[in-house]
This record gives structure tokens, C-alpha cells and sequence, in this order.
């Protein structure tokens, strides 16, 4: 994507939790990688719910998670 010349994003996560210990769907958050090719930011090591805590960065409402996404900063 980047020799295309284009701005690009890429926004990866889980439709849903699934945890091992209840081997059903949870409420719980989801981690979630946002990456755009106009920001350059460090992130965490790994993707996990874990790492995805420690940042401690909660978006409750997925409808400004596509916000980030569809905007242009």
C-alpha cells in the first residue's frame, strides 16, 4: 500500500471476546489496531487485550472507533 503514493489506514479487531474460561461471548473490550500512513505513532508490542489495556485507551462506542477511521487527520 505505501508504494501506491495513497493515504491509507487499516483497522484490525475481533467482532466480539471470546474467553477460554467461559467458552462463550462476553461483553468485555476489545483490543484494536488503528494504523494510518499520515500518523506516525509507537504502539504496543503485541496485540492483546492485555497490551490493548495498558494503554488506556477505552472506546466504549464503536460508532467513534469508524470515526477514527473514516477521518482524515
Amino acid at each position: 500500500l505505501s508504494e501506491s503514493g495513497e493515504d491509507f489506514k487499516i483497522l484490525a479487531l475481533p467482532d466480539h471476546p471470546t474467553p477460554i474460561e467461559i467458552r462463550t461471548h462476553s461483553s468485555e473490550p476489545v483490543p484494536f489496531l488503528l494504523y494510518s500512513s499520515q500518523k506516525k505513532e509507537s504502539g504496543v508490542e503485541k496485540f492483546t487485550e492485555a497490551s490493548a489495556e495498558a494503554t488506556g485507551l477505552d472506546i466504549p462506542d464503536g460508532t467513534a472507533l469508524m470515526g477514527m477511521l473514516t477521518d482524515n487527520k
